[in-house]
């Protein structure tokens, strides 16, 4: 099989029907393919794998205004790329084989005669070896794949491998910290590559002079000591698209495989982030982190921080996002993968946000960030007279009392952010891109929701009702004196917006009350 002939991508096309393409054919029809119909994990190492054959049959963007003149011409360099380097894209056979590290020479590793491992190891969503069984109940049989699976197994399984080992091998720098991807989305596949582009000239202003490098199957390293092939692999923009942090052999019998720690791949110097991902400021001017995945809080009340342009301080968001214009819609496409402490995969995400054209600009942030601000504040709210209610019934400290409370809180908070969530397209975004001057306060980007008598305000202030009436039983007369008494201290805990300032990017750390 070859990737660049064969098909082996799921896609869905423009009229809603489902495909299988090649990777010749997902830029030769990009522009009638809507999008990549895949998880979140293959979403990110086929994004990656598609733009930097598209860099490499450009051989740049060399600067912003090259980016701009080559979206005509993108589709087809990335095919000429595609039919000259075509011996590369090979996943069986004899020889060299894409991603497959060392393959065709001596150092490449070896199928154990006895112990054989199973090729479902690859899909990290499969219960093989260390593999989670949340995803599935199969155990540790044999299962035969297809060539096509195994491809995008193959990929997936290099891109985020939750494995580490001496010195962090083992471990793919997409999934460092549970970073979130965001992707620009634009009308077709085709549009979408354009906008992720980066140009040679932003990517050594941020990682780097000499970072640039060039794809990994046209450098593949030959053994452990190859310095060359390993150091662009490793440490430059285009090598680290495609990264190897495993030495994988696929048995021609699509049901078993080598595995052996791969490449080492250490945070970038200077820019502690893959490009996709978003920084954060740490606690000092210096410091920054990388923005990871919370499953505590829905990617929605984190927009701020994926939005976010480049500050002093060094915050920001994707750098594609970095150089596109203010004043035009673009979608956001997130995907991450969280790991635990044991290297473990615990969940995935993969989101699409629509915000409004000035969404990078501080007045839309800071007025979003306010009407999250408000509901975490509600919320907060709700869960202290939730233990009210609780006190008012006489429950006595204990286990068995925080069981009931925890499970109490639970239900009362998914209520709360599952009836809220659905307003934010509808209400909160075009409030915060453009607020009525009947609610903005002496402080800048301030907005009153308390004054609301429909909107943001309402309907935050209902759904806190809601939940708290859905998680306060009211069938005896002890719960009704209870439900007053809890229902009259959530009212006191209420926020009050009056006179109170929004702390910038305060959204992209936890409220009260919650987990980081």
């Amino acid at each position: 099989m070859n990737l660049a002939t064969d098909p082996w991508i799921p896609v869905v096309r423009i009229d809603g029907q489902t495909d299988t393409v090649s990777l010749g054919e997902a830029f030769d029809q990009g522009q009638s393919i809507r999008d990549l119909e895949v998880r979140p994990h293959e979403r990110i190492a086929l994004m990656r794998l598609l733009l930097a054959i598209a860099h490499a049959g450009l051989d740049g963007p060399s600067d912003e205004s090259d980016w701009r003149r080559c979206r005509e011409g993108l589709a087809c360099a990335a095919l000429g790329h595609l039919g000259k380097k075509r011996v590369c894209f090979r996943l069986l056979g004899e020889g060299a084989r894409f991603g497959q590290l060392y393959s065709g020479t001596i150092h490449s590793p070896k199928p154990h005669p006895t112990q054989p491992t199973w090729a479902s190891k690859l899909d990290l969503l499969l219960a093989t070896g260390q593999n989670s069984t949340v995803f599935d109940n199969a155990a540790s049989t044999w299962r035969a794949f297809t060539p096509p699976a195994l491809a995008r197994m193959l990929l997936a399984y290099q891109a985020c491998s939750p494995l580490v080992g001496g010195n962090r091998k083992g471990r793919s720098p997409c999934i460092e910290d549970n970073m979130l991807h965001t992707f620009l989305s634009g009308e077709n596949l085709l549009e979408t590559l354009w906008l992720n582009l980066l140009d040679r000239a932003l990517v050594e202003r941020h990682y780097g002079t000499y970072h640039w490098g060039i794809p990994v199957w046209l450098a593949m390293p030959k053994s452990p000591t190859d310095e060359s092939a390993i150091r662009n692999a490793t440490q430059t923009f285009l090598g680290r698209l495609v990264p190897l942090p495993r030495a994988i052999w696929l048995a021609e019998d699509g049901r078993t495989i080598a595995l052996e720690t791969g490449l080492r791949y250490p945070a970038w110097v200077g820019e502690p982030a893959e490009p996709s991902a978003t920084l954060m400021a740490g606690e000092s001017n210096k410091e920054r982190r990388v923005f990871g995945i919370q499953l505590s809080r829905a990617l929605w009340r984190d927009l701020p921080a994926l939005a976010i342009k480049r500050r002093s301080h060094g915050a920001r968001g994707a750098l594609a996002w970095q150089r596109f214009p203010d004043d035009q819609l673009c979608n956001f496409r997130v995907a991450g993968v969280v790991t635990d402490r044991m290297a473990k995969v615990v969940d995935m995400v993969d989101s699409v946000f629509a915000p409004p054209a000035n969404a990078g600009g501080d007045r839309f942030l800071k007025l979003y960030e306010g009407g999250v601000r408000y509901a975490e504040d509600w919320a907060f709210a709700v869960k202290k007279g939730l233990a009210h209610y609780r006190e008012a019934l006489g429950d006595k400290p204990g286990h068995r009392a925080r069981k009931r409370m925890d499970l109490i809180h639970q239900n009362a908070t998914a209520h709360f952010w599952t009836a809220i969530e659905a307003a934010v397209p509808g209400v909160l975004n075009p409030l915060s891109a453009e607020p009525p001057e009947a609610l903005r306060c002496e402080a800048p980007y301030f907005l009153d929701y308390d004054r609301q008598e429909e909107g943001w305000g309402p309907i935050v202030r209902q759904a806190a009702d809601e939940a708290f009436a859905l998680a306060c039983p009211l069938e005896s007369a002890r719960q009704a004196v209870a439900f007053g008494a809890g229902r009259m201290y959530m009212l006191k805990r209420r926020p009050r917006t009056k006179g109170r300032i929004i702390s910038t990017m305060a959204a992209a750390s936890p409220g009260r009350g919650e987990k980081s």
